[in-house]
């Protein structure tokens, strides 16, 4: 099944926060992405100060940033031209302009539909965000969001 889109900055960043609040295991994939630069920039207190406090405000701060600073990158490398995206048996595969990229449905994490959107996260919080003005109809949504479900297993 392939469809058809292109999203503005603006709506990849509302779509980001949409996705966090819709699916649970997309915050949980974010949540640990910010455990992860919590950790990294706590460590080289370890080394040079290892105090609980100045650890814990590292931490913090790391984790902090990384929740702060992820929309705005989002904003900024949004990819905004047309986008093909197509999903098989074999998993996704998405053409931009000159660049094709293909996501084998292991590497998926969360698949749900929401009101306004299709969301496919994949387990490093990747995601795509897909409009209903992707879909013909919502028929072709729900056809698109079984299929997805269906071959992710």
């Amino acid at each position: 099944m392939t469809i058809e889109y292109a999203l503005t900055r603006a709506e990849v960043v509302r779509g980001f926060y949409e996705s966090l609040k819709a699916s649970s295991s997309y915050r949980r994939t974010i949540a640990i992405g910010a455990l992860v630069v919590g950790i990294v920039v706590a460590i080289p207190g370890v080394l040079s100060h290892p105090t609980g406090i100045g650890l814990a405000i590292r931490f913090l701060c790391g984790a902090a940033c990384y929740l702060l600073l992820l929309p705005v990158m989002l904003f900024l490398l949004a990819k905004t031209a047309g986008r093909t995206l197509t999903i098989s048996e074999a998993g996704i595969s998405t053409r931009i302009g000159s660049l094709t990229g293909d996501v084998p449905w292991k590497s998926v994490g969360v698949i749900e539909a929401a009101d306004s959107f299709v969301l496919i996260g994949r387990t490093n919080g990747n995601a795509f965000f897909i409009p209903d003005r992707a879909f013909r109809s919502a028929d072709e949504k729900m056809q698109f969001f079984a299929s997805a479900q269906n071959w992710a297993g």
